[in-house]
């Protein structure tokens, strides 16, 4: 479709529109799910352990930064190959 409009999206585009999909994701899982389900409510029908991880945003908060350098590293290399495929 966009190729009709004469327009190719370079690797700058591609990247931002894969990097920002995959960031929002993540930020969904740290705000909802790690912080406000595992570790301010804290279910007891889960039964999770009283540990750290389960107790402590800090641990959530590492593995959300080392989940966006992958995330990084993945979107380069998934808007590399769209730019070979194009």
């Amino acid at each position: 479709m966009i190729e009709k409009l004469g327009v190719t999206p370079g690797f700058e585009i591609l990247f931002l529109n894969a990097f920002g999909i995959y960031f929002f994701l993540m930020l969904f899982d740290l705000i909802v799910l790690d912080y406000l389900i595992v570790v301010k409510w804290h279910p007891k029908f889960l039964n999770l352990p009283d540990t750290d991880y389960y107790t402590k945003f800090k641990p959530h908060l590492k593995g959300f930064g080392r989940g966006l350098a992958i995330g990084i590293i993945f979107s380069a290399i998934i808007s590399y190959i769209s730019i070979l495929n194009s």
